[in-house]
């Protein structure tokens, strides 16, 4: 096994497999034990942000006699003796979920319950912040269902004791005949459960969805459906939070009275609620024309059970995002519940097809403690769109059926680089796994490989370079790397870390392992994060075993060889290999060109520090080597020959930046940012490492970052004018955005004159004439005066003149007695206006701050559009925010203290 350039020390040991998540935003969670760990891989030593796992109320299903508690079925319960909870299965939502533009924490415990959390962004405190109570909204629609059982009037309820001593203890004859009534009631409601064969293929797609519907039926007479009263609520209508629960239940005293129930009753209703694993899709993001109603963006979240059912959560991304504050909890909506399996559901994993298209294909793997994997497949349309309108969103599509029943313990479902096909990893309790690859327009399945990798149970699996390589882990302290050639699953071993050390080891780190308990993927698929639980037995019990264990290991995989085809082609002298084996280079280049040109898509959040943490490496000890692959970059970013030399490639790139997506744009800001203009330190020698032409790099930079900031301009002087004429309309209600800062931006194109283009030229000039033609000649005069004036300081009052959309330099107040006390205030990134002393936004690559956010569209350009006008008007009517840097395309965030965790994309 290859060493790793970097450990982290955890202090509750991991439990489960999958036991470590990694985040679009680059963060790292690590459930163990009771307490759920989050650490920045950039900074592993430094701050850290926790979720402590509490004991909960159990659930309120009901009442059971005394002399039920020795049956079978409650023998789990009765004799559970867990202290407390544990962290069972963890994952991150998608990006912009958090009220911030984060992401949200999902955390599934051993007692049954999901929550999902969010970082303590305005709270200055190392404890996540609870968001939702999922199992407390689930148990909500559950009750209201009566648990899919056909309901029948009590003959008793359950109030609380002082009630029931007031009217008098039931008698033993009562008790037996409500024991019976109940048991009746739930053989008739629970009949269809037991007489049907769920393993059964040829069962129809509508039989394996569950649906309440608002009408009472018979419960023989449709297979795997549940069924509510009247009055319950629709599945698309949005579920009250516990907050109002409680406060409902104060005014309505039926809330707080419990059913007797039989054992059997009550093992069901707890199954049902007892949560095993979760899961979240990929960001769902509809074109205007698929619907207007579900425009916007969507994911979906998964939690299975021990009842085999699934459900399927429905969350929207904010329209607005705040660092001051929390704006409270996300929108969210039950979907569908999806009965998938027949026993407990172990693992879960989303898949999506076509996520550029108008209507998505999303996919669904379950795996089961009887060793059978289900997909289920659906369109994203049908999800959001309110559910009495549209069709079941899922259906069944295959299944995979051991031989030998043997629990399924980890899973993992890649779509596959060629079309409508996916690959599906599915990993077992005996350590051995199974690839299938499944054609989903032939619809046939077959089996790639079946091999026993591992002496115990599998902890983990992680995809990376699009399905080409996949990691496999297990208790047996084993990770091993495989990869798909010519049809056949082929072992590779982990590459060698050839770059050292990034973080020095602590040097009473233990290094006795005995168990791995999961692995994940960097977002630039450069970097393997494996967590591993200490041997208890080996370690110091005074100093070592209290604080320390289990440990996060981050390996390279960037050198891995994999054999994909790049559009650059790289030629490596003897003066760029500084003495590292041309394969090893020639391969690590190639794998950053491929993470580079993956992050030219808008689809992939811009999260460089894999790429950033391995150049910087190869700038210490191979610069020419890191120089010669950006200059390769260049030269297929701005088209040009790659055999140019570096000064001629940088002077020829300058030209042509008209024509360069934004996106790509960001991606060379951050890179010249942090690779070129900060000067790398050797530790060891105390030298410094410069690129060479840095004063070409420096340009490039600045005239990107010109280029970007004439499409914020020109984007907001389009949209006023297109906006103008519809002011106070139900059009402009529409707007989420509403350009600030005009005036800053009419001194700004003022002063670039001579080096803006035409368009924005006359822009300016249509928008200055707009704004006199609103006022009567008496008051134009006027208005001009105010259009003139400068800002004011936030300090001293004093004028503040424009001169820089960068900073503003206050003119102070000269006193008597005191010279004039200047002060250097900060400007907004994205309205040029001067920053108020209020929270703003921070950008952690460019340090610049922002009071106001980009539209979500900037940030889509391909090119500088020819007619902004018209682009503004063809996208206007959907404008929403995105907490982004205009600049880097970096995600915004809350400066916090050094002492409190956050995130760095780079």
């Amino acid at each position: 096994m290859a060493s790793p350039f970097q450990v982290a020390t955890v202090v509750a040991s991991p439990l489960f497999p999958n036991s470590i998540a990694w985040s679009e935003e680059n963060l790292i969670a690590v459930a163990g034990d009771h307490v759920v760990t989050i650490l920045n891989p950039d900074n592993p030593h430094g701050p850290r942000g926790v979720i402590t796992v509490a004991a909960g109320n159990p659930f309120s299903v009901g009442i059971i006699d005394r002399k039920d508690l020795v049956n079978g079925c409650l023998l789990p319960t009765c004799l559970s003796r867990d202290p407390r909870p544990s962290a069972r299965s963890i994952a991150w939502s998608p990006v912009g979920f958090s009220s911030n533009g984060g992401c949200l924490l999902a955390v599934c415990t051993t007692d049954g319950r999901v929550k999902l959390y969010r970082q303590p962004y305005c709270e200055y405190q190392a404890e996540w912040i609870e968001v939702i109570d999922v199992s407390d909204l689930l148990h909500q629609y559950y009750a209201r269902a009566h648990y899919g059982e056909c309901v029948a009037q009590p003959s008793m309820v359950y109030s609380d004791p002082a009630a029931q001593k007031s009217k008098g203890n039931p008698t033993a004859d009562e008790t037996n005949s409500l024991t019976r009534g109940c048991k009746r009631r739930r053989d008739k409601g629970l009949s269809f459960l037991e007489d049907s064969d769920h393993t059964n293929t040829s069962t129809s797609v509508a039989d394996e969805i569950v649906f309440p519907n608002s009408d009472i039926h018979k419960a023989s007479e449709v297979v795997g459906k549940m069924y509510a009263e009247e009055n319950v609520e629709h599945l698309g209508q949005t579920l009250s939070s516990p907050l109002s629960r409680k406060k409902n239940s104060k005014n309505n005293p039926q809330d707080s009275r419990l059913q007797f129930i039989t054992a059997d009753q009550y093992s069901y209703r707890s199954a049902l609620l007892a949560s095993l694993v979760v899961a979240w899709s990929p960001l769902l993001q509809l074109s205007p024309a698929a619907s207007d109603n579900s425009y916007g963006c969507w994911c979906l979240f998964a939690v299975g059970a021990k009842s085999g059912r699934v459900s399927i959560w429905k969350f929207q991304r904010p329209l607005m995002y705040s660092v001051d504050h929390c704006n409270g909890s996300p929108k969210m909506t039950l979907s569908g519940l999806v009965l998938a399996q027949n026993t407990w559901i172990t693992t879960l994993s989303w898949g999506m097809l076509e996520p550029n298209s108008l209507n998505p294909q999303l996919l669904l793997a379950t795996g089961g403690a009887s060793g059978i994997v289900k997909i289920w497949w659906g369109f994203a349309t049908d999800f959001l769109r309110p559910t009495e309108a549209g069709p079941v969103p899922f259906c069944f599509l295959d299944e995979v059926v051991p031989d030998v029943p043997t629990p399924v313990v980890v899973l993992s479902l890649m779509v596959s680089v060629q079309p409508y096909k996916i690959v599906v990893a599915i990993g077992k309790g005996s350590g051995s796994f199974e690839v299938h690859m499944l054609d989903i327009k032939a619809k046939s399945l077959k089996i790639i490989s079946s091999i026993h990798a591992h002496n115990c149970v599998m902890t983990g699996f992680a995809w990376s370079f699009n399905g080409r390589l996949l990691f496999s882990c297990s208790q047996d302290n084993s990770v091993r790397g495989w990869i798909i050639r010519k049809g056949l699953l082929c072992e590779v071993p982990v590459p060698a870390n050839i770059l050292g050390a990034r973080i020095k080891a602590r040097p009473d780190l233990p290094t006795v392992y005995d168990t791995c308990n999961g692995m994940a993927v960097s977002p630039g698929n450069l970097v393997i994060a494996v967590v591993r639980a200490f041997d208890p037995h080996a370690l110091n019990p005074m100093y070592q075993a209290r604080i320390m264990k289990a440990a996060v290991e981050f390996f390279w995989i960037g050198g891995q060889q994999l054999g994909l085809t790049s559009n650059v082609q790289l030629k490596l002298d003897d003066n760029i290999l500084s003495g590292f084996p041309e394969e090893d280079l020639v391969q690590w280049g190639s794998n950053i060109l491929w993470s580079l040109n993956r992050l030219e898509w808008v689809d992939h959040h811009l999260v460089v520090w894999d790429v950033i943490a391995a150049s910087v490496a190869f700038q210490r000890c191979a610069p020419k080597f890191i120089e010669h692959v950006l200059s390769r970059w260049i030269s297929s970013l701005f088209d040009c020959p790659w055999d140019l030399s570096s000064q001629c490639l940088l002077r020829e790139s300058s030209r042509s930046f008209s024509n360069i997506s934004s996106r790509k744009l960001h991606l060379l800001n951050v890179l010249c940012r942090h690779l070129i203009s900060p000067r790398v330190e050797d530790v060891n020698s105390k030298e410094s490492h410069t690129i060479e032409n840095e004063e070409l790099w420096m340009e490039l930079l600045l005239r990107s970052e010109k280029e970007l900031r004439a499409r914020l301009v020109g984007f907001s002087l389009s949209t006023i004018l297109h906006l103008r004429p519809h002011r106070g309309t139900k059009l402009q209600q529409e707007h989420v955005w509403d350009p600030a800062g005009i005036k800053q931006m009419l001194k700004w194109a003022s002063l670039e004159h001579d080096q803006i283009c035409n368009q924005l030229d006359q822009l300016a000039l249509e928008v200055k004439t707009l704004f006199t033609r609103q006022f009567s000649d008496k008051k134009r005069r006027q208005a001009e005066e105010n259009h003139d004036a400068d800002e004011k300081c936030s300090y001293c009052s004093a004028p503040v003149p424009f001169e820089s959309p960068e900073a503003g330099l206050c003119q102070g107040i000269v006193s008597d007695c005191e010279y004039a006390q200047k002060h250097k205030l900060q400007r907004c990134c994205v309205s040029m206006q001067v920053c108020s002393l209020a929270t703003t936004w921070f950008c952690v690559c460019c340090q610049r701050r922002a009071s106001r956010l980009a539209p979500e569209e900037l940030f889509k350009f391909p090119n500088y559009p020819h007619d902004l006008a018209s682009f503004a008007e063809s996208v206007g009517r959907y404008l929403t925010l995105k907490p982004s840097c205009p600049f880097c395309g970096i995600l915004l965030q809350r400066l916090q203290p050094v002492f409190m965790l956050s995130a760095s994309p780079m």
